[in-house]
């Protein structure tokens, strides 16, 4: 599942929520992130980020700074 999945909330599973990624959290991650609060190491454990959803991560942290 890619990461923008999780973040929009569209499962394959209709009973399935445990891989959702709620976007408030997501957002304060990125800006404890800015703030050198987290790293991102920290954000790939915190949501369980499997290697395709970390080169999306990369990607966004790109676009973010």
């Amino acid at each position: 599942m890619s990461l923008i999945d999780r973040l929009a909330d569209i499962s394959t599973d209709p009973f399935g929520v445990e891989n959702r990624i709620p976007l408030e959290y997501f957002y304060a991650h990125l800006f404890e992130l800015s703030e050198g609060i987290m790293t991102k190491q920290d954000i790939i454990n915190s949501f369980n980020l499997d290697a395709t959803e970390q080169s999306e991560l990369d990607w966004l942290i790109d676009r973010y700074n």
